[in-house]
């Protein structure tokens, strides 16, 4: 009855973020993880002792300075600095992320796609593509996104 949790790429700086859907979560240093050869059952990588804290909904690679998104089966959409998520070991428990109701869950968890880099870009006025994939110039201010203009249509003067 095993699935495949998530799969990412390990960078030894980084962090492996477990969540919940109770709510719970915890972000262990990706050194604290020894690689196995084949054939081994697997290596338990949060403590589920208790039936309140729910099943793992969710597992990511970040660094300390990203963000991660929990969503609820609600729609709500909590945004949390890794940095935040306290540091334990492997076979812990984890801590509160955040509240769920009693019919409510964590569905999903996901990194934020956006970077201080493309935050940086933004401010400078250069080019950065939003999240809905249309490109925000901050050059051309009259012109609206994700419209081009016509080629038949003069420049006024």
């Amino acid at each position: 009855n095993d699935e495949l949790l998530a799969m990412d790429v390990v960078r030894d700086d980084a962090f492996l973020v477990t969540v919940t859907d109770g709510g719970y979560a915890k972000r262990t240093a990706v050194t604290e993880w020894t690689p196995k050869g084949r054939g081994i059952l697997g290596v338990k990588a949060m403590q589920l002792a208790n039936p309140e804290r729910g099943s793992l909904v969710g597992a990511i690679i970040a660094a300390e300075d990203e963000e991660v998104f929990a969503i609820k089966a609600s729609g709500e959409i909590i945004r949390t600095p890794v940095g935040q998520i306290r540091a334990t070991g492997r076979d812990t428990m984890g801590v509160t992320l955040t509240t769920v109701g009693e019919n409510d869950a964590v569905v999903a968890v996901t990194r934020n796609a956006e970077s201080e880099a493309d935050d940086d870009d933004t401010e400078s006025g250069g080019e950065a593509e939003s999240a809905t994939g249309v490109v925000d110039s901050a050059a051309d201010p009259g012109q609206a996104q994700g419209s081009t203009p016509d080629a038949d249509e003069s420049e006024p003067s």
